[in-house]
């Protein structure tokens, strides 16, 4: 089995689907997991969640999905029904999720896909890698580590209590994948058109391979 991690999609359909094109990814036998941040910015985050929970739906625990920060910003909008969070969620790219959803308020999308998001994990690891959306403290195990910092941190810290690779996404690399011994950031910009970024990026764990559409 081969495990496969990904970046921040962002309502990216297009280069979700070209990538796994490109991919040597078998949803019978591999494992697949995402950053977090699938929705949000990109005009598809609908499409790209129904994507990820049929394959959740046919792949069970091989496929892990984390929350992102976008995803928590839309359980914040949610949960809380107030002003304040709505307009947070709005600013940092809601407005595209509602509308690939043709709804007026985030309590309007689907039950079933609030629900899939509300049970995305905050970091998931095997024998050899830490993942997680944002970033770690180096001296403290992940269930220790405040939610702040696994969704919002970019300071893409390595993690020296477990010795293990970290792999992050949320921080937008220009023109090339971070990586050192013990971290691989690979959020790419996909939704982005800056210089050097509008990609959507895959590491595979096994070779370090990159992958990208």
């Amino acid at each position: 089995m081969t495990t496969f991690a990904i970046g921040d999609v962002h309502g990216m359909i297009a280069k979700l689907d070209a990538l796994m094109e490109k991919m040597p990814f078998s949803p019978t036998r591999d494992r697949l997991i995402f950053l977090g941040d699938l929705i949000d910015r990109g005009s598809h985050s609908k499409e790209v969640v129904e994507r990820v929970l049929a394959l959740k739906e046919y792949m069970g625990g091989r496929l892990v999905c984390l929350k992102g920060n976008h995803e928590e910003l839309l359980l914040k909008a949610v949960d809380s029904g107030t002003a304040k969070d709505l307009m947070n969620w709005l600013s940092n790219g809601g407005g595209a999720t509602l509308k690939s959803y043709g709804v007026k308020s985030p309590k309007d999308i689907p039950r079933t896909h609030l629900e899939f998001i509300r049970s995305f994990p905050l970091w998931w690891e095997d024998v050899e890698n830490l993942y997680v959306h944002g970033d770690v403290e180096p001296l403290l195990p992940p269930s220790s580590t405040p939610d702040e910092v696994l969704l919002w941190g970019r300071g893409m810290h390595e993690h020296p209590l477990s010795g293990k690779i970290v792999v992050c996404g949320h921080t937008p690399q220009a023109h090339r994948v971070l990586r050192k011994e013990k971290l691989c950031c690979i959020d790419t910009g996909a939704c982005y058109s800056y210089p050097g970024m509008g990609l959507l990026t895959a590491l595979n764990m096994s070779t370090y391979e990159i992958y990208q559409a």
